[in-house]
């Protein structure tokens, strides 16, 4: 009887404990879809998650669904992103929502991907002139890990007031695509 309810209290315990990180990994389902998924099992995978009429196509991509999450109290918009020729799952790109102050969201998203993912492979910050007159800075932070691609891009375009943040996650072969 004493072994029973030993066994009751640890499983109740892990139930706890698995609860308060997916809780902390994944708000709101974001986590939810896995490379490979089908867009069938993604819908179902992730709450909230809508499809995109008509799907857009780009070079290596097709972006079928659209959700919503917060990261580091930052609401983002998430684009999922297919294979074009086998329809799975393959990459995701958060966009910051309006209204957001995107220096705040760059460091911010940064410094918690840091103490997830340690040190970036890769840190640049560039500042130019485009052709037409019109300057810009650009910082990319990069991380890879064995089945995934992280980019963290901050995007400055100076005389139209244009600013861009987005961190895209990608499988490995589509880390390439922007």
């Amino acid at each position: 009887m004493k072994s029973l309810a030993i066994l009751r209290y640890v499983l109740l315990a892990t139930a706890a404990v698995a609860a308060a990180r997916a809780q902390t990994d994944d708000p709101g389902g974001l986590w939810a879809a896995q490379w490979h998924m089908t867009l069938g099992q993604v819908r179902t995978a992730v709450l909230g998650a809508a499809p995109v009429d008509p799907p857009v196509r780009n070079t290596w991509t097709v972006t079928r669904l659209t959700a919503a999450a917060t990261i580091s109290g930052h609401h983002f918009d998430v684009l999922y992103e297919f294979h074009p020729l086998r329809d799975e799952f393959c990459a995701a790109t958060l966009i910051p929502g309006p209204g957001i102050d995107r220096p705040s969201a760059f460091y911010s998203i940064k410094q918690a991907l840091l103490e997830r993912y340690g040190k970036p492979i890769d840190e640049d910050t560039t500042e130019q002139t485009s052709a037409i007159g019109t300057p810009y800075f650009q910082k990319v932070v990069l991380w890879t890990l064995p089945a995934t691609t992280i980019r963290l891009t901050w995007l400055e375009i100076g005389g139209i007031g244009g600013s861009n943040v987005s961190v895209r996650y990608s499988l490995r072969g589509f880390d390439f695509a922007m």
